[in-house]
């Protein structure tokens, strides 16, 4: 089920509390029993800003290009996601 070809790039940021990130992803063309699975590209980025050191919310779109990957045959393509996370740290 590996692909033969994979690559990945990332780009990560940061300006005083804000900070970002891009990962881009490629997968190449696999077999799932006698199924070829189709290649694919997906982009994920996000930000974060710290509004203090304990105190941290962070925005994730995940398949930001929405690409209708496949990563096992029969199985529904993962979708774009959006995540939100607010973090705090009392230590």
């Amino acid at each position: 089920r590996r692909a033969r070809e994979f690559a990945e790039y990332q780009i990560n940021g940061q300006y005083d509390q804000l900070g970002w990130f891009s990962h881009l992803r490629y997968t190449g063309t696999r077999r799932d029993g006698t199924v070829t699975l189709p290649s694919y590209t997906t982009l994920d980025l996000g930000v974060e800003y710290a509004f203090s050191q304990k105190l941290s919310a962070q925005l994730t779109l995940n398949n930001a290009l929405d690409s209708k990957q496949q990563t096992l045959n029969n199985y529904r393509p993962i979708e774009r996601e959006i995540y939100f996370t607010l973090t705090y740290q009392n230590f």
